[in-house]
């Protein structure tokens, strides 16, 4: 696989998960959410080398002007495979998962058949549907984080952000939020700890009994990640691409305003 060539963590493939940070959205963007999604990036390839189980990271669409912004912020010690063909010239139409916060459908689990792939985007509101109609443009899989399905366990509460239909909140991730979820879940299996590590406490309830006691009975620290090799993985009790998923914003009604810079329309969305 081409996406494979470049060399990175876990970039022989052997089994690994492929995670695609889609850079396609960046061209637009102002450059300050363009410095902003190299920091997303930058944080991404360093939770990957953490863990004992790196996925092979990938950016896609890597062309300027993001590419010669990246350039003197740090960007080539990043471990990352960069292409500058779209996801689906690098791995297949039947092998993308476009993660979006409006997908329809949740991820439940993830492989290494698959390449997940998160927006690259990073703005002050959610922008909604702009990874699902990316998906469907390439018509491809979409699907998000499955916040709403975890959302009591996850202790989040009524106004974190829009609500879906089924009344449960999508909080708004960003990038490296996303990535950080994918890697744990593929680890040990479990949303609930890895989408608890990656939904920032500001977007919880501060009483989450429930999944304190989760935490309890499995003795694992919350929000806590492995800090070398061979280390145990995070803990935690949120796609689409583009989601705040995700691949990484979540899924509002309107424009809202975010309270980072660094937010993103991934997640649980860009997820």
């Amino acid at each position: 696989m081409v996406a494979l060539e470049s060399g990175g963590p876990a970039a022989d493939g052997s089994g690994s998960l492929r995670i695609v940070i889609d850079c396609s959205f960046s061209p637009s963007a102002p450059p300050k959410e363009m410095r902003s999604l190299c920091k997303q990036i930058e944080n991404s390839s360093a939770s990957n080398k953490r863990y004992p189980r790196p996925a092979c990271l990938t950016l896609t669409s890597w062309v300027d002007p993001l590419a010669s912004m990246a350039a003197p912020h740090g960007a080539g010690t990043w471990r990352v495979v960069r292409l500058a063909a779209g996801a689906v010239e690098a791995f297949g139409a039947d092998k993308v998962v476009v993660l979006s916060p409006d997908a329809a459908e949740p991820l439940l689990q993830v492989d290494g058949a698959h390449a997940y792939v998160i927006g690259g985007i990073v703005d002050r509101t959610h922008r909604k549907g702009l990874t699902l109609k990316y998906a469907e443009s390439l018509n491809v899989a979409c699907r998000r984080l499955p916040v709403a399905e975890y959302a009591e366990q996850l202790g989040l509460v009524k106004g974190t952000r829009k609500w879906c239909a089924s009344d449960a909140p999508i909080p708004v991730l960003n990038v490296d939020d996303v990535v950080r979820a994918l890697l744990i879940v593929h680890d040990c299996g479990d949303w609930v700890r890895a989408l608890h590590a990656a939904i920032p406490e500001r977007k919880k309830r501060p009483q989450a009994q429930g999944l304190a006691q989760l935490a309890k009975r499995a003795g694992v620290p919350r929000a806590q990640e492995p800090q070398q090799q061979g280390a145990g993985q995070g803990s935690g009790a949120e796609a689409g691409p583009g989601q705040q998923g995700p691949p990484s914003k979540s899924g509002g009604e309107e424009e809202e305003e975010e309270g980072s810079d660094d937010g993103d329309d991934s997640g649980g969305d860009r997820g």
